[in-house]
């Protein structure tokens, strides 16, 4: 989801990044970052998800991990 769309959800169940902020005891600015994908905190993920009645993976998707051999990182380099 974008970030908006999340900030949208966490409205319409009547919240606030402030009051999430202050449930689970972290900065607001903690989970800002959190819901725009700058930082991964899974505690905040999960009660986001929680209140706004989805699945974390239907809110983040998940990192793509690229995996590069050897030969392939010191042609990159």
């Amino acid at each position: 989801m974008h970030p908006e769309e999340i900030k949208y959800e966490l409205k319409m169940a009547g919240l606030t990044q402030s009051k999430i902020a202050a449930e689970l005891k972290v900065t607001p600015q903690t989970v800002r970052g959190v819901i725009h994908g700058h930082t991964q905190s899974a505690r905040i993920q999960n009660l986001i998800a929680k209140k706004i009645g989805k699945q974390v993976s239907d809110i983040w998707t998940p990192p793509v991990k690229i995996n590069r051999t050897s030969a392939e990182m010191r042609q990159a380099s």
